[in-house]
C-alpha cells in the first residue's frame, strides 16, 4: 500500500508529540485522582492557555508527602508515550526494548502510575508477563492476574501515537497489530485494547488527512471503517498463552468478550456522532456525560476515553485551542489523560503552532522535539536506511533492566556517595548532572529527591521516603542547586585514592525456599526482586538460599551459621593484599571469565564473607 503524506506532515507529527506533553500537563492539576492539595476547590479555575504551578499529595498510603509541580511538568501518560517512542527507534525489536528495558526502567521514575501499568511494569522486570502466574506464590499473585485481565483503562490508549506514525506508510493492519501487541503488555480486557485501536485509527485519519477534515468527518470515519469492527484478525496477533491463560480467569470466552466490548464502542461512537448532528445546538455537557466521562466508575476506560477526545477533537477542529481547553478542565474527569489524547488529534490535523507559548515552556521541550525528528525518520525506510544513527539504534543489544537492577540503581542513587553515583540510568543513557531536593512531609519522616537530568534531554524523578526524624541542622529550607556528575568518578579504581567497600547482599540459608518466601513476601510484606530455582533475592539486599542442593555448593559457607554477607569493594587486589597483611586466611576464587572473581573468608565470629568488585556487582 502506498500512502501520501501531506505536505505539512513533519508539522503534525511535531505537534502531536508536543500536544500529547502540552495536554497532559495542562490537565493533570484538574484530574480527579490527581491528588492536588485543597480538593475540588483547587480544580475549579479559570481555563487558560497557560500552565500553572501546584501542590499535590504524593506517596503510598503509608508514606504520604506534598511534592510542588512545577509549570509545564508531565505526568505517566508521556512518561509512557516517550517510552513507546524509544522502543519503536529499535525497529522490529520495539517490543522486546519495551517489555524488558522501558516499562522496568520507567517504575523508578514514573509519576501518578496507574496500579494496571505498575503492576504490569513490575511483573517484567521479574522476567514475567503480567498474564503468567507467579508459581508457589500464594493467592495474591494469582489474584494479581485476574486484575491483569479486567484492566481497562485508558493506559494502552494515551501512549500509542509513535506506533501511529511509524506505521504511517503501510496498511492500517500493522498498526493494529503493533498497537494490540503494546496494549496487552499492561492490560488485558478488550475495553483498554479496543480504545487503544480506535484512538489509533482517529489519529491515522487525522494525520493522514488531506485538506479541510469536514464536521463530524472523525466519527463517520471510525463508523466507516470496519478492520477493527470485525474479529477475524485479533486472535491470529495474541500469543497462544495469553489466550489459554484468559480463558482460565474470565467466565466468558475472549472473543465474546472482544464483541460485547467492540459493541459498547459503537454505542459510544453513535452517541457522540448524534451530538454531533445537532450541530450548535450540542450540549458538549451532556454528551460527555452520556459517553461516561464524570462515571466514577466509567471515565477512566480505554474505550471512553477514545471515543471522548474523538468527540471534543471533532466538535473544536475549526478552533483547537477551546478542545484543548474544554478537556483539560472538565470538572470530575480524567483531564490529563483526555486532554492528552484530545490535544494530539487536533495537532495531527493542524501541527503545533496553535499551542503558542506552551511548547516551549512544557517539560523537557528539546528532547521532545528530538523526538518528533526521530520517529519521521521512521515513517519512510528509505530514511531509515540513510541515517546511521536509527541503524545503531535498532541493532543496539538488549540488556534486561531486572528488578535487581532497579533495587541496586536506587540505593547508589540514595547513598549520599559520589563514589557510588552511576553515569547511565538502567536503560542506558547517560546522566549529565543530578539535582538533590528535599521536600516537607510536616511529619516525622523525609523525603529525599533526586532529579535526574539525561544527556538526551529528559529529566526523571526518583523519592525516597524515610519515616525518621529530620536532623536539626536541615531543619531550615535550602533552594536546590543542580550539580554537575564527576565522571572521573566512575574512572577505574587505580585512579582513585582509598577504596569505598559496601555490604551489598546478605544471604540467609533456608531448610525450603518457597515456605521462605512466603514468610517474607506474604506475611512481613518484603517484595521479592529476583527468583531462580535456588535462589530468591528481596529488597534492601536480602537474599534466601534453599539448603542441601546445587546452591549450597555454590554459596558454601563452610561454618555452622546460616549467614553469608556479600560485600563489593572497588579494588579486589586491596583487599586481599590488606588480609594478607593482617594474617587472615581468605580464598580467591577466579569467575572463569577473566575477571577477578570473588574472595572467600570468615569473619573473627565465624560468617562467611564473599567479597566482589563492584563491576562483577552491576552485571
Amino acid at each position: 500500500m502506498s500512502t501520501t503524506l501531506p505536505g505539512d506532515y513533519s508539522a503534525r507529527v511535531n505537534g502531536i508529540v508536543f500536544a500529547v506533553a502540552v495536554g497532559d500537563a495542562l490537565g493533570w492539576p484538574q484530574e480527579n485522582r490527581s491528588g492536588i492539595v485543597g480538593g475540588q476547590r483547587s480544580r475549579e479555575v479559570t481555563p487558560i492557555m497557560q500552565f500553572r504551578d501546584w501542590e499535590r499529595n504524593s506517596g503510598s498510603q503509608f508514606s504520604r508527602y506534598k511534592e510542588v509541580v512545577k509549570q509545564g511538568e508531565y505526568s505517566d501518560d508521556t512518561q509512557l508515550f516517550l517510552a513507546v517512542a524509544r522502543a519503536c527507534l529499535h525497529g522490529d525489536d520495539w517490543l522486546p526494548w519495551f517489555t524488558r528495558v522501558e516499562l522496568p526502567a520507567w517504575t523508578l521514575y514514573q509519576r501518578g502510575g496507574g496500579r494496571a501499568v505498575l503492576t504490569a511494569a513490575r511483573a517484567w522486570s521479574s522476567r514475567r508477563a503480567p498474564w503468567q502466574e507467579n508459581t508457589g506464590s500464594g493467592h495474591q499473585r494469582t489474584d494479581a492476574t485476574a486484575s491483569y485481565f479486567n484492566a481497562g483503562a485508558n493506559g494502552v490508549a494515551m501512549r500509542i501515537a509513535p506506533h501511529v506514525i511509524t506505521t504511517a506508510t503501510v496498511d492500517a493492519s500493522i498498526l493494529l497489530s503493533r498497537v494490540l501487541q503494546d496494549g496487552i503488555t499492561t492490560h488485558g480486557h478488550p475495553r483498554a485494547l479496543i480504545g487503544a485501536i480506535v484512538h489509533a485509527l482517529a489519529l491515522r485519519h487525522a494525520l493522514l488527512s488531506q485538506g479541510t477534515l469536514e464536521y463530524g468527518g472523525l466519527l463517520e470515519g471510525l463508523l466507516d471503517t470496519n478492520i477493527w469492527q470485525v474479529d477475524d484478525w485479533v486472535q491470529s496477533c495474541l500469543p497462544d498463552e495469553w489466550l489459554r491463560q484468559h480463558s482460565r480467569k474470565s467466565d466468558l470466552a475472549f472473543i465474546d468478550e472482544w464483541r460485547s466490548a467492540v459493541g459498547e464502542t459503537q454505542d459510544l461512537l453513535r452517541t457522540a456522532y448524534e451530538a454531533l448532528s445537532r450541530g450548535a445546538l450540542a450540549n458538549d455537557e451532556r454528551t460527555l456525560a452520556a459517553l461516561g466521562c464524570f462515571d466514577s466508575a466509567r471515565y477512566g476506560a480505554g474505550t471512553v476515553t477514545a471515543v471522548a477526545s474523538a468527540y471534543l477533537a471533532t466538535r473544536a477542529a475549526a478552533r483547537p485551542a477551546t478542545g484543548l481547553l474544554r478537556s483539560a478542565f472538565l470538572q470530575k474527569a480524567d483531564t490529563d489523560t483526555l486532554a492528552s489524547m484530545t490535544a494530539s488529534l487536533l495537532a495531527a490535523l493542524h501541527g503545533s503552532s496553535w499551542l503558542g507559548p506552551m511548547c516551549r515552556s512544557v517539560q523537557d521541550a528539546p528532547y521532545l522535539s528530538s523526538i518528533a525528528e526521530q520517529l519521521l525518520l521512521l515513517t519512510d525506510g528509505a530514511h531509515r536506511v540513510a541515517t546511521g544513527q536509527l541503524q545503531l539504534l535498532q541493532q543496539a543489544e538488549i540488556h534486561e533492566v531486572r528488578a535487581l537492577d532497579l533495587e541496586r540503581f536506587r540505593n547508589a542513587v540514595f547513598s549520599g556517595s559520589k563514589d557510588r553515583f552511576p553515569a547511565h540510568f538502567v536503560d542506558g543513557r547517560t546522566i549529565s548532572s543530578v539535582e538533590h531536593v528535599r521536600l516537607s512531609t510536616g511529619s516525622a519522616a523525609t523525603v529525599e529527591r533526586i532529579n535526574l537530568f539525561l544527556a538526551d534531554g529528559q529529566t526523571l524523578t526518583l523519592d525516597k521516603f524515610e519515616r525518621r526524624p529530620r536532623p536539626s541542622r536541615e531543619a531550615g529550607a535550602r533552594e536546590p542547586r543542580p550539580t554537575q556528575i564527576d565522571h572521573a568518578l566512575h574512572t577505574p579504581m587505580s585512579r582513585r585514592q582509598a577504596p569505598s567497600s559496601a555490604v551489598v547482599e546478605v544471604a540467609l540459608r533456608v531448610s525450603n525456599l518457597s515456605v521462605a518466601v512466603h514468610f517474607y513476601q506474604n506475611v512481613l510484606g518484603i517484595r521479592v526482586l529476583d527468583s531462580e530455582r535456588n535462589i530468591a533475592r528481596l529488597t534492601n539486599g536480602l537474599a534466601l538460599i534453599a539448603s542441601a542442593n546445587d546452591a549450597e555448593a555454590t554459596f558454601s559457607m563452610n561454618s555452622g551459621h546460616t549467614t553469608l554477607i556479600t560485600v563489593a569493594v572497588h579494588d579486589l587486589g586491596h583487599i586481599a593484599r590488606t588480609l594478607t597483611k593482617h594474617e587472615i586466611k581468605y580464598v580467591h576464587r577466579p569467575d572463569g571469565h577473566g575477571r577477578h572473581g570473588y574472595l572467600r573468608l570468615h569473619d573473627p565470629d565465624g560468617n562467611a564473607i564473599q567479597v566482589i568488585d563492584y563491576e562483577s556487582n552491576g552485571g
